[in-house]
């Protein structure tokens, strides 16, 4: 039950206007503008997916041939300022559950074909900035307040992704990210030390080799490699070249995308010349398990193979994290899904994903039932807009992912992490005081 209600804050909600943006691949998005009754005004933006659409809640689109090659949010932004903003004016947005309820039944479809996923979320994520301000809160803390996920405010392991493949890079490797995890025990200064340590050392020896530096969309490197355990090499031998110790100081993660590389019941990467059976390719990520101290498999299994999907995750439920994205979205029922085949122990949540505040917080609680863990990501088209990092703390996530040390909309999320984890260490040493 929510702790705060609108009956003890009588702020409302003056205006809204909303405005088409660009993100952080020069795709439309929209941001909006918000206006409370006491003066305060908070601006939100929405992070976009990948441009070649697939499964789950509809992304509004122009699709006019002749302006932005169809990409443009202006049916999105005129949906806003002339439907959702008049109905919107006087109410309090403490009240984010009817005001998100509103938001859905203006679209009976499905999948929010209507209105979109993408017009529905940067109104809600406005809503939730806004009743954070009205009481003079970050959000971090009145999430924290609000909806009462965790007990302790901290800042959650962050993990970096190095290197990108799969379809975030250049077609050069099969697996989509190649992750560092600094160990729990370190704190958020010193993990993000690491990454921006290692990030740098890792460019210097794709130099020092002639590899290719490019980086792609998310940020991270794209170099020309044979295997995908020659990324883990790399990142290995950058590791060891700043002092730090593979298995004690950090641990590697990968997200594998498998469906990507899944067709007729075997999986196909760079590292073998045949097909893999599931079987085999279980046992290949043992593997990965033991020579590169891999901790995170997100996505390990294509979504079909569910039977290696149990498998796995009953054999590494308490050594690794076994992480669900493609399968459950950020979706409550698809969590529920997941959580009743037991398949994967960890939940990605990422806002863009669900039409919602409400969803997201729905999904969440679902995961947290099952004592799933928590990864609150980041999207391929990014912006400035830095609300998930007050959300992996406000919820209590235990991880966040918000791509490399690299690139304003990832470093801008860093930022604010730091900034929080500044405001924490004051509060602490207040209490202690």
């Amino acid at each position: 039950m929510a702790i705060l209600t609108a009956e003890n804050n009588s702020t409302t909600i003056t205006s809204l206007i909303a405005r088409e943006i660009l993100d952080s691949r020069g795709v439309p998005t929209i941001e909006c503008s918000l206006t409370l009754s006491n003066g305060v005004m908070v601006v939100t933006s929405v992070s976009t997916a990948n441009l070649s659409g697939g499964v789950g809640y509809h992304e509004l689109r122009d699709r006019d041939p002749d302006r932005m090659l169809g990409m443009g949010v202006t049916k999105a932004v005129n949906i806003i300022n002339t439907q959702i903003a008049g109905r919107l004016v006087g109410k309090n947005p403490i009240d984010q559950e009817n005001i998100d309820t509103l938001l859905l039944g203006l679209d009976t479809s499905k999948t929010l074909e209507n209105i979109g996923a993408n017009t529905t979320m940067v109104v809600s994520q406005a809503v939730l900035k806004a009743a954070a301000l009205s009481y003079g809160w970050p959000p971090y803390y009145y999430i924290f307040k609000r909806y009462a996920l965790t007990s302790v405010l901290a800042v959650p392991t962050c993990i970096y992704g190095l290197i990108d493949g799969g379809k975030h890079g250049t077609d050069n490797l099969d697996f989509q990210e190649f992750q560092i995890i600094p160990a729990n025990h370190l704190n958020f200064q010193r993990s993000l030390e690491i990454a921006v340590s290692l990030f740098k050392a890792l460019g210097d020896l794709l130099k020092s080799k002639g590899a290719i530096r490019s980086v792609g969309p998310n940020g991270g490197y794209t170099p020309n490699l044979y295997k995908n355990t020659d990324a883990f090499d790399l990142m290995s031998e950058a590791a060891r070249s700043i002092g730090l110790v593979i298995g004690r100081d950090i641990f590697f993660g990968a997200d594998f995308n498998a469906d990507s590389f899944y067709s007729v019941n075997r999986y196909k990467i760079k590292d073998n010349t045949e097909a893999m059976s599931n079987k085999q390719w279980i046992g290949y990520l043992r593997d990965l398990n033991k020579n590169y101290a891999l901790y995170s498999f997100e996505d390990p299994f294509a979504s079909s193979d569910l039977g290696s999907w149990r498998e796995f995750t009953n054999e590494f439920d308490k050594a690794a994290r076994v992480v669900s994205d493609s399968m459950t979205r950020t979706d409550v029922k698809l969590t529920a899904g997941a959580i009743k085949e037991k398949i994967g122990n960890t939940l990605i949540v990422k806002t863009g994903q669900v039409p919602t505040i409400t969803d997201l917080i729905a999904a969440v609680k679902q995961a947290r039932s099952a004592n799933w863990q928590i990864v609150v990501a980041n999207r391929e088209g990014e912006t400035n807009d830095d609300l998930i990092a007050d959300l992996g703390v406000g919820l209590g996530a235990e991880f966040v992912k918000f791509g490399p040390p690299n690139r304003g909309e990832r470093i801008i999320k860093y930022n604010r992490l730091l900034q929080i984890n500044n405001e924490l260490q004051l509060i602490n040493q207040n209490t202690q005081g």
